[in-house]
């Protein structure tokens, strides 16, 4: 007995119970009492009974010092905090949290065992209290990181114009996180944070009104996107840059590239005092990645009523002026390839509508040679072209004109090599199949043929491009001026399977 009740766990609730399980009143104050007082009470008669309440008692006492070890734990322990943009946020929480975690699971291993029923109100507590601290990192740094992206757009007065509603709600997130991270700046300490009046359930209110702003913002995107399908190209974050500064239409140069194949960015034009025209206010060239310029056949105002501050409508303007542009310098290199020296003509040209032109006339003078049964004669034509063009790359070029050339040779050697087998193989008429599987160009003039989708005569200059029966439209997207790879028979093939 002595040895079961003899400890510093056995407190005057066992005392009591063991008296009552005797079925005695007590004999003294439990500190008073001796071992013969007991002997005498013959309490060696319960022997199960005080060893029982021993073994409880020092369950409970081991239950209640991991309490007081990890209550005390927590005292030193502080959230760390970074400023930006004036206000504190949460950084390294990574041991707090190691430390939480370990910590409740403790606590619910405590609350579920049997001996904890002396202190279950106070384990019920200490538990909702590191359940607090959890949810409290888990919504704040939910909260911080979607206030970190938004906090940079929302500045924007264009932004706050166009999405006045959720505007105005991150606003008022915006006020309380500001408060409450000051709160948390002036206490770190993780227990004095818990203690903090309603600052969960402020974050969590928060989170779900910001989850708002940002459907808002990205329905928002969707229509910008939908107006100008280019768009989808690009992040959330380039599309909101471009849309945050709609005030200067030149910070839409860095995104250039990722909205269009071959444009890197446009040429804008230079202040024109005379004519009352301000800097950077008229598009007036798309330029390649590789430094070839094309002016505009349309240049673009965006500045004009309807496109200031709509950075997606003179975006659209200028894919149209795009095509359009291409389409006539397309028709002016077909013109000029007829009048000028070959050699010369390919120097003078964009990239891409040198080649374009090649290939029409390639296709209207095979076509030409087959009707008129001449293939060997347009086969010795082509071999003292390709000639011409060796003596030109030999001599002194530009670098564009250098791989304008080298992309028009490739082309150049196919088309040859691809005569000499019609010449092989006796074709002499432009319907046979050895003609009709290679890739054909035909330009279209306006109102010259009945558009496919439309059931109606084309409005604008086309340029057909046909392989056995089928027919695609040229694309008329600028592309740059970018070399070519070597046209195979498998190439060939490739073309066939897709168009």
């Amino acid at each position: 007995f002595l040895k079961a009740f003899g400890t510093e766990s056995v407190l005057d609730r066992h005392w009591t119970e063991m008296f009552k399980r005797m079925d005695r009143q007590p004999m003294a104050e439990f500190n008073a009492i001796t071992l013969q007082m007991m002997l005498d009470a013959e309490v060696n008669e319960f022997v199960n009974d005080f060893e029982e309440l021993s073994t409880a008692a020092a369950k409970e006492h081991g239950l209640k010092k991991a309490m007081a070890s990890m209550k005390k734990d927590w005292e030193p322990l502080e959230f760390g905090t970074n400023e930006r943009n004036g206000v504190p946020l949460l950084r390294g929480i990574d041991d707090i949290q190691t430390v939480l975690d370990d910590h409740i699971s403790k606590t619910q291993a405590i609350r579920s065992s049997p001996f904890c029923k002396p202190f279950e109100a106070e384990v019920h507590k200490w538990e909702a209290t590191l359940l607090y601290i959890q949810d409290f990192i888990d919504q704040t740094i939910a909260l911080q990181r979607s206030w970190m992206a938004l906090e940079p757009i929302f500045v924007s007065d264009d932004i706050k114009r166009q999405l006045p509603q959720e505007s105005e709600n991150f606003a008022r997130i915006d006020q309380n996180f500001r408060m409450r991270m000051k709160q948390v700046d002036e206490t770190r300490n993780c227990i004095g944070i818990s203690k903090i009046e309603n600052i969960v359930e402020d974050m969590t209110e928060s989170n779900v009104t910001i989850e708002k702003v940002q459907k808002g913002l990205k329905d928002y995107l969707e229509t910008k996107r939908l107006y100008f399908p280019r768009f989808f190209f690009l992040n959330d974050a380039d599309l909101l840059s471009i849309l945050a500064e709609t005030k200067d239409p030149t910070l839409v140069q860095p995104h250039m590239g990722k909205a269009f194949e071959g444009i890197v960015k446009v040429r804008f034009n230079k202040d024109d005092p005379a004519k009352n025209i301000p800097a950077n206010s008229i598009i007036e060239a798309m330029i390649s990645a590789e430094g070839e310029c094309v002016d505009l056949d349309k240049q673009i105002d965006v500045e004009c009523p309807g496109n200031k501050g709509a950075v997606e409508k003179w975006l659209l303007e200028v894919e149209e002026s795009m095509m359009d542009t291409l389409r006539v310098v397309t028709r002016k290199s077909n013109e000029a390839y007829a009048v000028s020296d070959r050699v010369k003509w390919c120097c003078e040209w964009p990239g891409q509508v040198v080649l374009c032109t090649d290939c029409i006339y390639y296709t209207s003078e095979m076509t030409q040679a087959l009707t008129q049964n001449d293939v060997a004669g347009y086969e010795k034509k082509l071999f003292s072209q390709l000639e011409a063009i060796v003596v030109l790359v030999r001599g002194e070029m530009t670098k564009l004109n250098r791989v304008t050339v080298g992309a028009m040779v490739t082309i150049d050697v196919h088309a040859r090599d691809e005569v000499t087998q019609l010449v092989i193989d006796k074709v002499a008429s432009p319907e046979e199949f050895a003609w009709l599987k290679q890739l054909r160009y035909y330009w279209q003039d306006k109102e010259t043929f009945t558009r496919v989708d439309t059931l109606k005569l084309n409005q604008k200059m086309e340029c057909k491009v046909n392989i056995v029966n089928s027919t695609l439209l040229y694309g008329f997207e600028y592309l740059g001026n970018s070399p070519r790879l070597v046209i195979t028979p498998l190439t060939d093939k490739c073309y066939r399977t897709l168009m």
